[in-house]
């Protein structure tokens, strides 16, 4: 009970030092403080409750020595006053007798520790003894891509997924696609359908409740996951950044030291080179834990370099963009577009933005029953209105439309009451259609804005300190 306390006064002290902004943007630090006092309170009692065991323990114990040596020698006496026993035998006898109570009472010290030790390592024991369903390196073979320094065939057949901790709530259905190697794929669909479940099947940290994943012809379940892994880069929506420096966080996981030429180069193509001089050690800044000196468009294109400095086969996109501006996600898709047109990896997207939908070749769009509704090029899905492409990016117009008429109908009503409650109406649904038709044009002009990026002087400097003019 002691070990779980602590190990819960750990968690919820790390949870605040971790999210001390949020707690302070919510002005929740008293509930906070409240949290934490209450597990310390929670270790205080288990540690009280504990002690007043101990404490009970060895004063019996000890007093059950006490009052055995002082029978002993009770008795030691009446014999040698009967001279049925010397007085050197007794002190002798009584001597052994005091070794053997402290051996024995230290015998129960020993005892009371070792419990202490055996109930802290009861988790480690449930740790180390635990089954691993999905083995990273034992009997299996090792994964090796049909062209190394190209993109890998991804095709997914019949296959069907729900998460252990719910099997009822299936994600996949009979899921079908095949990507080819060296594409752009964009995998989109209805909020929480899986699109980054696919994600984490391709890594392997699940298997297939049924179906098969075939990667250049070899069945994912029998592939070394580390070797299938070492070929895969990911760039998550929410990065992780491990604490240490920025050099440290692009080379991550490397098995090779990389050259500074090699580490720069990347850097620049991701569009973080200019950012990263500015600090005073350059690549040897230190970001603090998850990255939390950084921003968030710059940990999102620090990832980004860790992800490309691999060279993987394939390369998993999940919302890489979503945090950067408009001028630094039309370079960063400039740089997802030479590498398109080389061929040498299989790039794999998810997203909802339509920048990043546009930048795609090929589209798959996931239904709500978990499985392939439509696939094609975007051109084609995107000119048909009745595909469900254009039914999915058009949802959001839709709602707008319908909020639209709603504070229209508003305005009728109001102006039938009194002037001035017309007046204010009109002026409230004026500034929401303008503001929504706002937002939907700089959807619809992003990709605009990402094709005339590429001629724009980007905000990079070489080692000269020049600025770089990306061409085409």
């Amino acid at each position: 009970q002691l070990q779980e306390a602590t190990a819960n006064m750990t968690r919820v002290s790390e949870e605040q030092f971790n999210g001390i902004k949020t707690i302070q943007s919510f002005v929740a630090e008293k509930n906070e403080i409240n949290k934490y006092n209450g597990a310390i309170r929670q270790i205080f009692k288990v540690g009280k409750d504990a002690a007043f065991i101990n404490g009970k323990f060895f004063t019996t114990a000890s007093l059950i020595g006490d009052l055995s040596f002082l029978i002993v020698l009770s008795y030691g006496s009446y014999l040698v006053l009967g001279n049925q026993l010397s007085i050197g035998d007794l002190t002798a006898y009584m001597l052994y007798t005091e070794y053997t109570g402290n051996a024995v009472f230290g015998l129960s010290t020993f005892y009371s520790e070792l419990m202490q030790g055996a109930g802290a390592a009861t988790r480690l024991f449930e740790l180390t003894d635990k089954e691993v369903k999905i083995p990273s390196t034992i009997g299996k073979q090792k994964f090796l891509p049909m062209k190394p320094n190209g993109g890998c065939e991804i095709e997914f057949k019949d296959v069907s997924f729900a998460y252990p901790t719910r099997p009822g709530n299936q994600i996949f259905n009979k899921l079908n696609f095949k990507i080819e190697a060296g594409s752009n794929v964009c995998i989109v669909g209805p909020s929480g359908r899986g699109k980054s479940t696919i994600a984490l099947l391709l890594l392997h940290y699940y298997n297939p409740t049924s179906g098969d994943i075939i990667i250049d012809g070899q069945a994912l379940n029998d592939l070394n996951t580390k070797s299938l892994r070492r070929k895969i880069g990911i760039v998550q929506q929410e990065p992780t950044l491990m604490s240490g420096t920025i050099r440290d966080n692009i080379t991550y996981g490397l098995t090779y030291t990389p050259s500074k030429e090699e580490i720069r180069s990347v850097a620049k193509q991701c569009f973080c080179h200019n950012f990263i001089t500015k600090f005073p050690d350059t690549y040897d800044t230190v970001i603090g834990p998850h990255g939390a000196s950084l921003s968030g468009g710059q940990r999102q294109r620090i990832a980004i370099a860790r992800a490309l400095i691999k060279k993987p086969n394939i390369l998993i996109l999940d919302e890489a963009t979503s945090a950067l501006d408009v001028e630094s996600e039309g370079a960063i898709n400039y740089t997802f577009g030479q590498i398109m047109k080389s061929k040498s990896m299989t790039i794999v997207s998810i997203a909802h933005r339509l920048s990043t939908i546009r930048r795609s070749e090929n589209i798959i769009v996931l239904g709500h029953d978990g499985s392939v509704v439509e696939m094609g090029k975007f051109k084609d899905l995107f000119q048909d209105p009745n595909s469900e492409l254009s039914k999915l990016l058009n949802e959001k117009s839709s709602r707008n439309d319908k909020k639209s008429d709603t504070s229209a109908a508003n305005t009728v009503i109001g102006t039938s009451q009194t002037t001035s409650e017309s007046i204010s109406k009109n002026d409230t649904s004026g500034t929401d259609i303008q503001t929504e038709q706002t937002e939907a044009e700089k959807e619809i002009q992003i990709d605009a804005i990402d094709e005339n990026a590429i001629e724009e002087v980007v905000k990079d400097v070489t080692e000269e300190s020049k600025p770089i003019k990306i061409m085409r």
